[in-house]
């Protein structure tokens, strides 16, 4: 699993002070983006629980959110790598 910083995990558009979920869009079609629950994630061969994050309705990227990833994933990373 590739450790992402809650900065890497959102795109630029998304990082901008004031920001909220309100008015986050897709970088890729501009359309708004919603909340999800459902981000797939794979370590090695491994399918873990979906994550909490954001997803294009219309293209379907996705974007994990960045207090998931603080929170939530690092212990989740060191425990499965034995750290």
């Amino acid at each position: 699993m590739r450790t992402v910083t809650a900065d890497q995990s959102e795109p630029p558009e998304m990082r901008q002070k004031g920001n909220t979920m309100a008015n986050w869009k897709c970088s890729k079609c501009g359309v708004e983006m919603e909340e999800t629950e459902e981000i797939k994630l794979i370590f090695n061969d491994l399918d873990l629980p979906p994550a909490r994050g954001y997803k294009c309705p219309s293209c379907g990227v996705e974007y994990l959110d960045g207090d998931y990833v603080t929170e939530e994933l690092g212990s989740v990373e060191e425990m499965l790598e034995g750290k």
